[in-house]
């Protein structure tokens, strides 16, 4: 097995886990928020290519100043950050689908070549739509919390 197959599946395992782990509630989790989070549904819209701050959905101060008001607000650092992973590894994923297009070009019909870029395309492609499922699912549950 060659090292960018295996480079592409562990980013597919990758995605995989992310997704499932933002979607398996933890039991420490549902115990430790007793009052729903409703700062989430209002987080700030400032980003750098679509990835929210790590403070964006924390109360401010009357300064301006993000606050940890109680342990529960972690979960507004978390879901930000989880977010951002999701969607840097939606980034990863269409850069796989252009060197895999690459690839197909210069590939000069060789069929061994052609293979090998179509498989990474496929699995890019696999990839950015769990990446983007995920991305969906973490929004989701936030604004729920």
């Amino acid at each position: 097995m060659s090292i960018k197959r295996i480079i592409s599946s562990l980013f597919v395992a990758a995605s995989l886990a992310l997704s499932v782990s933002a979607i398996v509630p933890a039991p420490a989790r549902a115990a430790s928020l007793p009052t729903p989070v409703t700062q989430f549904a209002a987080c700030d819209a400032g980003s750098f290519f679509g990835f929210p701050t790590w403070y964006a959905c924390l109360p401010k101060d009357s300064d301006g100043h993000p606050k940890l008001t109680k342990l529960e607000d972690v979960w507004l650092i978390a879901f930000p950050l989880l977010e951002t992973g999701i969607k840097a590894a939606a980034y990863v994923a269409v850069g796989f689908i252009l060197w895999g297009g690459i690839r197909f070009i210069k590939s000069q019909g060789n069929p061994g070549e052609i293979t090998a870029s179509r498989d990474t395309i496929r699995d890019a492609l696999i990839g950015l739509v769990i990446c983007v499922s995920s991305v969906a699912i973490v929004q989701f549950m936030a604004s729920r919390l």
